[in-house]
């Protein structure tokens, strides 16, 4: 068997994205490293990543304009415009930068900030300190211990074109705790709990880290995550004072976690770490992985929408390596769950498999390579046989076959045996031809051939019953 990348040079790349790799790209990309960019957009192809395909082409195409010295986009402009202005340290490279992330990125993410961490860092190598967020830290008299590791991050981002709002809360705050004000919500809240359980105080500790941390500034007073925090510690009191663990203040999400008997590897450290969560909105999202895992590991591929996809595409695959594609997709779904980035690296993965196998389909076996002969008695006596199982499981690389000959199940013979299929009646698409070609897996027998390699190519569906099909086949009669 032919390795992968093989099969995939060889197969059919009549598909508008191929295509467009093969005839306009590789012909018109002239820059240094345009080579190893085509073959990864190939390649984000074959795995589905429709995102990273989409930003992998503007990469390559943005990439020839430039060498070919177009510089008329909007934001090329703007940044050859602002070239002329920089001296400090280090602005080439900054400057490069900036440009990567023009190139790389079709909106532009990032562009806009790391412009204008350029025209702050031009600003204060000049002297300039009217900026608000500069103002502010200039203006604090800070004693706490390691306030300036402090003050020079929140420079540093600064610089790179971030706001800074949340570093000049924690600033403030930092220096208000170090002369003992304990007034915020949070650490009164704290303070109220009566914990005298072994650990105590280095939990304390830990807590005011978090309340000074990134994790709580991003709203006001005590959020949902904050509120879990407490409870944890609460219920570690419970348990030191009366010997047994109180869950009834755990999320009931959570309690379903810890609640539940699974049996799949690696359960206990999930359910402890469950325990110890205090990301309050994540506890249905853990739920879920946890839910995920247990189906895997008791190969319950019909319950939830993400496994029946997976499994629904595994019953149609048969190109080298799907297999451990099959290994990838489920291993990405144990880990991220079907929500949100999960969701669409799942639904990449499938498509990419797909892709994968469209295009084993479609070799015509030009490049010498054999199918192995098992597959195809197998399709061929699944056929004959009309057992629709084994045609689907076989039937990948039924592209390497030329015209086939078989014997039509008895369930399409007529009384004789030498009868043409021209009784089987007319086409049911152009209502013109005979009937000649039957659609595989579903076996409806019920277009011509110029018909079915229309919809083949239109898109792979039976026009009787609409299932997805695989490939057609002429029939011959005895």
């Amino acid at each position: 068997m032919v390795a992968t990348r093989e099969w995939v040079k060889s197969s059919d790349r009549s598909r508008p994205k191929l295509k467009l790799i093969d005839e306009v790209l590789r012909h018109r990309s002239k820059y240094p490293g345009n080579e190893a960019d085509l073959r990864e957009l190939e390649s984000l192809y074959f795995a589905g990543e429709i995102f990273s395909f989409e930003q992998t082409l503007h990469r390559i195409r943005e990439s020839q304009k430039i060498y070919e010295g177009n510089r008329s986009h909007y934001r090329l402009v703007k940044l050859d415009a602002l070239r002329e202005t920089l001296a400090y340290d280090g602005c080439e490279e900054d400057w490069h930068n900036a440009e990567i992330k023009h190139v790389s990125y079709e909106k532009g993410y990032d562009f806009e900030r790391i412009v204008l961490g350029i025209k702050r860092k031009q600003a204060l190598y000049v002297g300039d300190r009217t900026h608000e967020d500069v103002l502010f830290l200039d203006s604090l008299s800070l004693t706490y211990p390691g306030w300036n590791d402090d003050v020079g991050r929140a420079i540093d981002s600064h610089q790179r074109g971030f706001e800074i709002k949340y570093d000049r809360q924690r600033i403030s705050e930092n220096q208000r705790m170090f002369e003992g004000d304990r007034s915020h919500p949070r650490l009164v809240a704290l303070d109220s709990l009566n914990l005298t359980y072994p650990g105590w105080k280095r939990d304390i500790k830990d807590v005011e880290e978090k309340h000074i941390g990134i994790s709580f500034w991003w709203v006001d007073g005590i959020n949902a995550d904050y509120r879990a925090l407490l409870k944890r510690l609460e219920r570690k009191q419970s348990q030191f004072k009366n010997g047994v663990e109180d869950m009834s203040s755990m999320n009931p999400f959570q309690l379903q976690i810890v609640e539940t008997h699974w049996t799949y590897p690696g359960h206990k450290n999930d359910v402890k770490a469950a325990k110890l969560s205090f990301h309050a909105g994540l506890y249905c999202h853990d739920l879920e992985i946890c839910q995920i895992r247990q189906m895997i590991h008791d190969e319950d591929f019909g319950s939830h929408p993400a496994l029946i996809k997976i499994d629904e595409v595994r019953q149609v695959l048969s190109y080298p390596g799907y297999k451990t594609d099959m290994k990838r997709a489920k291993a990405c779904l144990s880990k991220n769950g079907y929500h949100s980035y999960g969701r669409q690296k799942i639904d990449e993965l499938i498509e990419g498999m797909k892709n994968k196998q469209r295009a084993y389909d479609e070799l015509d076996g030009s490049d010498g390579s054999d199918v192995p002969s098992k597959a195809i008695a197998k399709t061929l006596d699944g056929v004959a046989s009309g057992n629709l199982a084994q045609v689907r499981r076989w039937s990948g690389p039924m592209r390497f076959l030329p015209r086939l000959s078989f014997a039509v199940p008895m369930c399409l013979r007529r009384n004789t045996t030498k009868q043409s299929v021209h009784q089987f009646g007319g086409c049911i698409v152009c209502l013109d031809a005979p009937r000649t070609h039957v659609f595989v897996p579903c076996g409806h027998m019920c277009a011509c051939q110029s018909c079915s390699q229309k919809l083949m190519k239109k898109g792979h569906k039976c026009p009787m019953c609409t299932q997805t099909v695989s490939m057609t086949m002429e029939v011959f009669l005895p």
